[in-house]
């Protein structure tokens, strides 16, 4: 087989897992996302922007590229590999499908989700939830990371927060994964630990990173969650006025507003080179336009899609 042989013959898998999970997706039930966890506060959101979330909901989703398939397919990996550790270890757990959550908001929307992981005591009961995630960039492992910036990605503090409160636990970890080296220029004094075994450089400078592994312990206490001991603004009650916020979008038809703020209430400046949920920002007040030009675009991509499936020279012009 020849390199272009190979590559397609990925490539139209690829193509054809997309066709598949968007029909399980038309076939299933509307529901708000775990996978979209947000909290209110003050008026503003912590964690996913409500319009990524309200579109989710509307089953306005483009097929997932095939580079980008790298990453989530790096994610997974990245999750039974640690499964694997837990089982050598003798550490008794479930995994997503095993520990759901549904819930219903109080304006009558359907709420669902599937933890990465649960640790489980002798009785089988949950304990602790466990969040999975994988660092792969140079920033995100400066950022994300406690010996970094200690800026948890308030999606995931958010989306952690809310599995932990439905099942009616106390004790969570976010745990941020890095499998790679990164070349990373920072002075060592705006770190919040330089002596971190990832990083690599003098003791002025850095220069790079090695593999490491960031945690974040999460508790509830009362209402109020608790990032490594330290109080932030995630509530319970602010994640469900999150979702009551997104029911009440979808049924008078409003597009939500989004300003992106840290899990302590501060305004975060967005990098130039992340790649933000571009829908989210359509040049319009009007509910109805801005689903319109979504789906317009939605539908284009799907029809592409289907037309790659079936043409390999659709394929290489599309995709390649």
């Amino acid at each position: 087989m020849v390199v272009a042989d190979y590559y397609d013959s990925l490539l139209l898998g690829h193509l054809k897992k997309c066709l598949e999970s968007r029909k399980e997706d038309l076939n299933a039930d509307p529901a708000l996302r775990g996978g979209h966890s947000g909290c209110m506060y003050n008026g503003f959101v912590i964690g996913t922007n409500p319009k990524e979330a309200v579109l989710r909901y509307l089953k306005l989703q483009s097929p997932v590229d095939f580079d980008q398939r790298l990453l989530f397919d790096a994610g997974f990996g990245n999750e039974d590999a640690h499964n694997a550790l837990l089982d050598a270890a003798g550490v008794p757990y479930k995994c997503e499908e095993k520990i759901p959550i549904k819930w219903e908001t109080s304006n009558g929307y359907t709420v669902t989700g599937r933890p990465d992981r649960g640790i489980l005591n002798a009785d089988g009961n949950i304990i602790s939830i466990i969040e999975e995630k994988q660092i792969a960039s140079s920033w995100k492992t400066k950022t994300f990371s406690n010996w970094g910036d200690n800026q948890p990605k308030p999606e995931n503090v958010a989306q952690a927060a809310h599995y932990m409160w439905q099942h009616q636990v106390d004790h969570g970890i976010l745990a941020y994964t890095n499998r790679a080296w990164h070349a990373l220029k920072a002075k060592t004094e705006v770190l919040a630990n330089p002596n971190h075994r990832a990083i690599l450089g003098s003791d002025e400078w850095t220069f790079g990173i090695k593999p490491f592994m960031a945690f974040y312990q999460l508790e509830w206490k009362g209402d109020t969650l608790y990032v490594n001991n330290t109080e932030s603004r995630i509530t319970k009650g602010g994640i469900e006025e999150y979702y009551v916020m997104l029911g009440k979008c979808l049924t008078d038809e409003v597009i939500p507003e989004y300003h992106y703020k840290d899990i302590w209430g501060g305004t975060i400046n967005k990098k130039k080179n992340e790649k933000y949920f571009e829908w989210a920002d359509v040049p319009t007040e009007s509910w109805t336009e801005w689903v319109d030009i979504i789906r317009e675009q939605v539908n284009v991509d799907w029809e592409n899609l289907e037309r790659a499936i079936n043409d390999r020279s659709t394929r290489a012009q599309l995709y390649v």
